[in-house]
């Protein structure tokens, strides 16, 4: 069964724990690019391209992002996490008219890293209450 995957949704491959957050569809849909952050790596995000009957959807049709029919509004200074996770909490650094360019400290706050995100593969943090 093939799925229509877009953009922010969280898919997996079979068999594997690791959520990844779709930044990109093919126009035929038969690719899917794709971002998760690799612990292994000190937290390093990674983007891969698969074959999209590989994946598995691992959220409801409900993704955050999932309906929108504009890109997410975000502000320098919000606190912003990948869909497909909760960790790490990023701070938007700017707003690019490609991504959204964030920092926050590696796991072990070695060191600050940066990455530019598409906006559509972010959620703003909700602070627990």
């Amino acid at each position: 069964m093939r799925f229509t995957l877009a953009l922010g949704q969280q898919v997996a491959l079979p068999n594997c724990q690791q959520k990844m957050t779709v930044s990109s569809v093919a126009e035929d849909g038969s690719k899917v690019t794709c971002i998760w952050f690799n612990q292994e790596m000190g937290g390093e995000p990674v983007e891969w391209t698969f074959d999209s009957a590989l994946l598995v959807t691992k959220s409801p049709q409900t993704t955050r992002r999932l309906h929108q029919q504009q890109e997410p509004v975000f502000s320098v200074r919000d606190n912003v996490t990948l869909c497909s996770s909760d960790k790490p909490v990023m701070t938007v650094a700017e707003i690019l008219e490609n991504g959204i360019q964030c920092i926050w400290f590696d796991p072990h706050h070695r060191e600050p890293m940066r990455f530019k995100f598409p906006a559509a593969t972010l959620s703003l943090f909700d602070e627990p209450s």
